[in-house]
């Protein structure tokens, strides 16, 4: 292979891929990026054996061809080039390396043949267009709400699902939870009930930067596909079985409700936190008159505070995980956000009045 590129459309491609690219494999040709040039055009492409990702940038090539590239090496010379430079890759003479040259810069990668490079399938029978910041919405935003524990793999991830029309997402770790409907796209309307693993969640969340218009979705039993302008990933999907998290939303408003301006609240939790040296950082939370009163302890240190709201259902005090209450907030797009619960013992249901996104959070003893 022979070609010259910007080093800035090397760059974004190579960065494109990065997410794709294996970190801790025995397998070589997995900790390689593949770099296709033909017909005018420069194509990388990584893979794990369960993603792949492929984006292409302009070149003149002057011999078409493919090689696989060591993904740390490649990605820091061409970074470290000013952005319009120009990169030329050519065979290296009387060496099986290629050369990576752009001006006094001279580097000789030993490279591996295509033939190598593993063959990943992400075809998909069900497709269908989404705003970039809808798909944003339902797969990036809500990967705050997966479970960590490796036990429970089948929460490690997004549950996606065609429900009475809408695209519902919804995710948890069974102390709190989010789920999401948008506007189903017709060519989804039959696809299956699929979880998104929670890497797949990353690593489209990067696929997606600086993306705006449609994306194209696709979705099979075994995988995910997202292509948007020149930028596609793909994705196994998790084996099992979601649990139906119904239960974690209640059906009606609670007993005690609360309107509140949701930066008060969040500011409110901050400053409130700000002492907390706890992994389970409990804040008790007053349901009171006109306001809403907060208080934490630290080992050596306790904070109080207050914020005002629209209380109803009179005065009661409820345990929270404060730090999953912010990252809650954080999700939400509306200025108010409606608090509700039945009682001490009841999960809350959070209503982000700006979407109408349904959040649950757990209460804690106090």
């Amino acid at each position: 292979m022979h070609l010259t590129v910007r080093a800035k459309d090397l760059a974004r491609i190579l960065s494109t891929v990065r997410p794709a690219v294996a970190t801790r494999s025995t397998i070589p040709i997995l900790s390689m990026i593949l770099l296709e040039a033909r017909d005018g055009t420069v194509t990388a492409s990584a893979c794990t054996l369960d993603t792949l990702a492929m984006d292409h940038a302009p070149a003149t090539v002057v011999e078409a061809g493919a090689h696989a590239f060591p993904a740390e090496a490649l990605t820091a010379i061409v970074k470290s080039l000013p952005a319009e430079a120009e990169v030329t890759l050519h065979p290296t003479e009387g060496d099986s390396r290629i050369t990576v040259a752009s001006g006094r810069t001279r580097a000789r990668l030993a490279v591996l043949s295509r033939d190598d490079f593993p063959l990943y399938d992400h075809a998909t029978p069900f497709s269908g267009a989404l705003p970039v910041d809808v798909l944003r919405r339902i797969i990036v935003d809500t990967q705050f709400a997966n479970n960590c524990d490796e036990s429970r793999w089948y929460l490690r991830g997004v549950h996606l699902a065609a429900v009475n029309g809408k695209l519902q997402a919804s995710s948890t770790d069974g102390h709190r939870a989010l789920r999401i409907a948008t506007e189903l796209p017709a060519g989804l309307a039959d696809m299956p009930a699929v979880i998104v693993p929670r890497d797949a969640q990353g690593a489209i969340a990067k696929i997606l930067d600086g993306a705006d218009g449609e994306v194209t979705v696709g979705i099979s039993s075994e995988r995910i596909r997202i292509v948007t302008g020149s930028r596609l990933f793909a994705s196994k999907l998790v084996d099992g079985k979601y649990p139906d998290i119904d239960r974690f939303f209640p059906v009606t408003g609670g007993r005690h409700t609360a309107d509140v301006d949701r930066d008060d609240l969040a500011n409110a939790l901050r400053r409130v936190l700000a002492i907390n040296d706890d992994k389970m950082p409990l804040v008790p939370i007053t349901f009171a008159e006109g306001e809403l009163r907060l208080r934490a302890r630290g080992q050596n240190h306790d904070t109080a505070d207050a914020i005002d709201a629209d209380v109803a259902g009179g005065e009661v005090e409820i345990g929270i995980n404060g730090r999953y209450l912010l990252e809650q907030l954080a999700v939400m797009s509306a200025n108010t956000v409606a608090l509700e619960s039945e009682g001490p013992t009841a999960p809350w249901r959070i209503i982000d009045e700006g979407s109408a996104d349904l959040h649950s959070i757990a209460p804690m003893r106090v």
